[in-house]
This record gives structure tokens, C-alpha cells and sequence, in this order.
């Protein structure tokens, strides 16, 4: 998991560029939602939030109270890496199913809190949020 990663400083280098992250809560509503009788086939795609590297690292940081050194990689040298990156869009589950994803934060919160719990992360590495 990436925020544990973070956390215990085993993710000090890491790409500008962002990736989405889906609260698993979601996803399960994504399924409820679409376990209509008689609607047939369609899909549906929980986007979640789409956030930075260092977005990700200063939420977390905010989140914990720590300070957590990052570098990212130079643009050039992660540009082929990038290609393959893509963005999604969620607009249709939003707008069809009317579910809005939840706050980041809230998001990270409870991972953060989920992972002390589980041992997962010392108390010192999840910061206030243990």
C-alpha cells in the first residue's frame, strides 16, 4: 500500500505525475448501486480522486503531522513511464448513479488509522492519526 510506503519512508524518490485513488467504500457503493433487476450490462468506473505524487506525500504529512522528505524524478526521465499513464473519468457514475467520491482526506484518514490498527504501521509512523 502506498501510504504505509510512504509513511515508513520506503517511497523517498517518485514520479511528478499523480495517480487516482478509490476509497474501497466506493467501489462497493459502485456495486450496489448497479444491482438493478432487469437494467442489463453497463459499466461504470470508480475514478476516486485524481492527486500528485506530492500532493499525496504533503496530505499525508499534513495528515500525521510529520515531515516527510520526498524527491520527485526529473520530468524527462520519467516521460515514457508517463505515456502509459492515464486519467479516468468518473463523470458518468457520478452523474448516473448520483455517488460522489469521498473527501481525500477522508480517505487517508481511515487508511492511515486502519494500517496502525493492523500493525501494519508503528504508532510513531501514523503520527496523530494513532
Amino acid at each position: 500500500m502506498l501510504a504505509a510506503k510512504v509513511l515508513r519512508y520506503r517511497y523517498p524518490v517518485g514520479p511528478p505525475g499523480g495517480m487516482h485513488i478509490v476509497d474501497v467504500r466506493e467501489v462497493a457503493d459502485v456495486l450496489a448501486a448497479v444491482m438493478e433487476p432487469g437494467r442489463g450490462p453497463r459499466s461504470y468506473l470508480a475514478a476516486g480522486h485524481y492527486a500528485t505524487m506530492p500532493a499525496i506525500i504533503a496530505a499525508l504529512a499534513n495528515l500525521t503531522g510529520r515531515r516527510l522528505r520526498f524527491m520527485t524524478f526529473l520530468a524527462w526521465f520519467m516521460a515514457a513511464f508517463g505515456r502509459a499513464a492515464a486519467r479516468c473519468d468518473g463523470s458518468k457514475t457520478r452523474d448516473e448513479l448520483l455517488l460522489e467520491p469521498r473527501p481525500l482526506a477522508e480517505t487517508l484518514t481511515d487508511t492511515i488509522r486502519w494500517l496502525a490498527r493492523a500493525g501494519h504501521l508503528t504508532a510513531r509512523q501514523a503520527g496523530r492519526l494513532a
